[in-house]
């Protein structure tokens, strides 16, 4: 249901080390821009996939078409499978990768690059212009 966000000052043996303990408790560590992520496998996909029949209960089936920002490794599951899905990177760095989708899940994969809340929301009304969405409160 959550995540413990952890400064990780190791190196990458002790890294693998801490994943195979980790794994033997059911958890896996996952990075997340500056920090590792500790948590149940699945992470934030699998909270979108239980998401979905609760939003169909509400009215809101299969025409639903859902947006999702991140940054890093542990947005990927969401990102993946959003139909539109923002990835936010440092102008210095490049952005997440993520796998290709099927043609008919995915409206708009867009690198961004970030620099505040303000560019966030502005490439967040920026995609939904151009699915053809309209943004909230326009």
């Amino acid at each position: 249901m959550a995540s413990l966000p952890l400064v990780w000052q190791g190196d990458s043996q002790a890294l693998e080390v801490l994943r195979r303990e980790l794994a033997v408790h059911g958890l896996e560590a996952v990075s997340g821009g500056r920090l590792l992520h500790v948590a149940a496998p699945g992470g934030k996909g699998q909270t979108l996939d239980a998401l979905r029949p609760r939003l169909a209960a509400l009215g809101l089936g299969p025409q639903l078409q859902l947006l999702a920002c991140g940054d890093s490794e542990n947005d990927r599951s969401l990102l993946e499978g959003a139909a539109i899905a923002l990835v936010f990177h440092p102008p210095d760095q490049p952005p997440l990768q993520l796998t290709d989708p099927p043609p008919r899940h995915c409206l708009l994969r867009c690198p961004v690059v970030a620099a505040g809340p303000r560019r966030w929301l502005d490439a967040i009304e920026e995609a939904l212009s151009q699915v053809g969405a309209v943004a909230p409160g326009r």
